[in-house]
């Protein structure tokens, strides 16, 4: 049987991504049909990179053309970033050591997530964050993709 490593390694799809708060309410901060997906390597490299199915191109075709509205709807619907990763199968998670990212006050930081693999399914959870105003925490649901590094 495979270990926790091994089982992680591969391209993941994003299927769901909840923002869950304190005060009980639920948000989806990609919309109801999230596009994602979740890279890691057999050499403990990690990649994410999640978006709104929803983005609006903008009017002008210059990638640094945007209105100040186009260029914040691109921002807030859009998160990606790079780095390595290691396990923890004692405490269930999976921490992602960042080196860039589209936020870039996590660059350099390490993001814990909280994991269960069921089969192709893979959850993962994160420590409470500040988003939006309010403390939550991510639920994100992935789903093995056939494409397998």
């Amino acid at each position: 049987m495979k270990n926790v490593l091994e089982q992680l390694v591969g391209q993941w799809r994003l299927v769901v991504y909840e923002s869950r708060y304190t005060d009980g309410s639920v948000r989806l901060p990609m919309g109801e049909h999230p596009n994602g997906v979740l890279l890691y390597t057999a050499h403990d490299q990690v990649s994410v990179h999640m978006t709104r199915h929803d983005r609006q191109p903008f009017i002008v075709n210059d990638w640094l053309g945007g209105t100040d509205e186009e260029v914040r709807s691109a921002y807030e619907s859009y998160i990606g970033y790079f780095g390595h990763y290691s396990v923890d199968e004692n405490a269930g998670t999976v921490t992602h050591h960042i080196e860039g990212c589209s936020f870039q006050n996590w660059v350099g930081q390490d993001l814990v997530r909280y994991f269960m693999l069921e089969s192709d399914l893979l959850t993962l959870t994160t420590d409470p964050v500040l988003m939006g105003g309010g403390e939550r925490r991510g639920y994100l649901e992935w789903q093995r993709s056939l494409n397998v590094l």
